[in-house]
Parts: structure tokens; C-alpha cells; sequence
């Protein structure tokens, strides 16, 4: 039980490195404003 446990966990991780991975690949191709709006937002999510 716990060994599925971890393989899950390390299944999970990985998915979420390629996910970041690929975020961070389109996040450098969009328009520098975007990207601008993006944080904007984000901090305004952040604060409330």
C-alpha cells in the first residue's frame, strides 16, 4: 500500500514538472503585455 502510495506521488510530481515545464515555455513565447496582465491578475487573486 504505502509503495503505491509513493509510485503515485512520483507519478504526480513528474506530471507537474512537465506541466511547469511547458508553462514556462509558453509564458516566455507570449507578448511581454500579457504577461504583465497575467501577474496583475495573479496578485489580485492572491489578495483576496
Amino acid at each position: 500500500m504505502l509503495s503505491s502510495a509513493r509510485f503515485v506521488a512520483a507519478e504526480l510530481n513528474e506530471t507537474a514538472f512537465a506541466n511547469q515545464k511547458r508553462e514556462r515555455v509558453n509564458y516566455i513565447r507570449r507578448p511581454y503585455t500579457v504577461q504583465i496582465l497575467e501577474a496583475w491578475v495573479s496578485g489580485l487573486n492572491q489578495q483576496s
